[in-house]
């Protein structure tokens, strides 16, 4: 069989040989990728199902802390509306940079680089969900540069439902 492979060899011409070399080299080549890239494709494959899932519960456990820091809120005491600002900002994805009581009872709390559109329904949440108001709000642009045009800076006094 090698002897009739070697025969057909010698009756072609050198640029039949030159490209009968350059297909067996594509060939070659084709099956090492394959072989070595199939089981990197599976192994992304399956990493990427295990980022989505730990994504997944990683939301789950933001929900369920924010939950529990409201029913904290709501259940330590009426006059504590602390727990109740806190919970319900995280449970909407809002971060509090930093909450301070003030005068009459007021809760002073700031927030960078809000989304406005939920800043908005948070504030109607805590007014129609747990009666507490906002006394005094100064909201503006956070940043000027690309892509910050769509969130706030916010300064925001509340009072009532228990705000100290």
């Amino acid at each position: 069989m090698i002897a009739l492979v070697r025969d057909r060899m010698a009756a072609l011409s050198a640029s039949e040989r030159v490209l009968i070399a350059i297909a067996l080299a594509l060939g070659v080549v084709l099956v090492g990728t394959t072989l070595a890239l199939g089981p990197l494709r599976i192994a992304h494959a399956e990493a990427r199902l295990d980022y989505e899932d730990a994504a997944r519960l990683l939301d789950e456990v933001r929900t369920g802390v924010a939950l529990a820091a409201t029913r904290r809120g709501d259940a330590s005491s009426a006059g504590d509306a602390r727990g109740v600002v806190t919970g319900t900002a995280m449970s909407r994805g809002l971060a509090i940079s930093r909450m301070s009581p003030v005068d009459r009872g007021g809760l002073s709390v700031r927030l960078e680089r809000a989304d406005p559109t939920v800043l908005y329904a948070w504030l109607a949440t805590l007014e129609s969900e747990h009666a507490i108001t906002v006394r005094r709000a100064t909201v503006r642009r956070a940043g000027e540069g690309a892509g910050e045009g769509s969130r706030v800076e916010a300064e925001i006094v509340l009072s009532g439902g228990g705000a100290s």
